[in-house]
């Protein structure tokens, strides 16, 4: 899930010389932490990069996609970390943490000195030749736990104040992996964004779509321009981003593909 981006043989991971502080922790089930840094103001960042961090009890920093936008005055970075990422110990402090607004006095994780890299690779702007104010309409499609640069992309639309329509298709196990759910629906109050959670293992009371989200993905019997993602009308000329597995985001772009999306038009990162 945080391991979004692979470096290539060779690569040399950058100095790690910007120091963060955290300041808020929230956990997502048994799977994941949403960590929230103050980072310098002066740092600036795009969605779809990442950073390396040093975590707790790690040899060597891990690479973490950027889970926010930054803002004109911005100073804080969110990350979703694995909790895997951590020992037992670790997360009984990072969910005390969470319950006590801080570190617990004399705990390794108050100790710790969360030193990262400056942002890396390309921006998903980039990748698309093109500017979030440009995008007349954007498919974002989540599959398990991969949706750091997702959440990055679709807040840096919104901050841009873009008024392009947002379709984000959030499939998941089970209902507690839907990491971020909670402010993604928040946001379906702008009218811009529409949220659409799926579940593969989904249990009572869950009265939401069911399945994979390959499923979701359909022809419109309303024409050639358009596809049908959970029951809502989209247009096929869309930008479409998509994160998982590599399995899944190779069936995924093979399934936009099929359904007539043109391939400059996906961009698909698997972890």
């Amino acid at each position: 899930m945080n391991l979004i981006y692979k470096p290539p043989m060779g690569f040399q991971i950058p100095e790690l010389s910007i120091d963060f502080r955290l300041i808020d922790v929230h956990s997502f089930g048994n799977k994941a932490f949403a960590l929230r840094f103050q980072v310098p103001p002066t740092m600036v960042w795009r969605a779809g990069q990442y950073v390396f961090l040093q975590l707790p009890e790690k040899k060597s920093p891990v690479p973490l996609s950027i889970a926010s936008a930054k803002t004109i005055d911005g100073a804080e970075m969110e990350l979703l970390v694995e909790k895997r990422n951590f020992s037992e110990s670790l997360q009984q402090e990072l969910d005390l943490f969470q319950r006590l607004g801080q570190a617990p006095t004399g705990s390794a994780l108050a100790r710790h000195q969360w030193l990262a890299s400056s942002p890396q690779g390309d921006s998903i702007w980039a990748r698309w030749k093109t500017e979030p104010e440009t995008v007349h309409s954007l498919l974002v499609v989540g599959m398990g736990t991969g949706l750091s640069p997702l959440k990055a992309t679709v807040e840096e639309m919104q901050f841009c104040q873009s008024e392009s329509p947002i379709l984000f298709l959030h499939g998941a196990r089970y209902e507690d992996e839907l990491h971020f759910r909670q402010r993604l629906e928040q946001s379906i109050g702008t009218e811009q964004l529409q949220y659409l959670p799926t579940l593969t293992e989904a249990t009572l009371p869950w009265q939401g779509m069911r399945g994979r989200v390959f499923d979701a993905l359909k022809n419109s019997p309303q024409g050639q321009h358009e596809l049908v993602v959970g029951g809502v009308s989209f247009r096929k000329d869309s930008y479409v981003y998509g994160c998982g597995s590599g399995e899944m985001t190779a069936e995924l772009k093979s399934r936009l593909i099929d359904l007539g999306i043109s391939p400059d038009r996906i961009v698909v990162e698997g972890y």
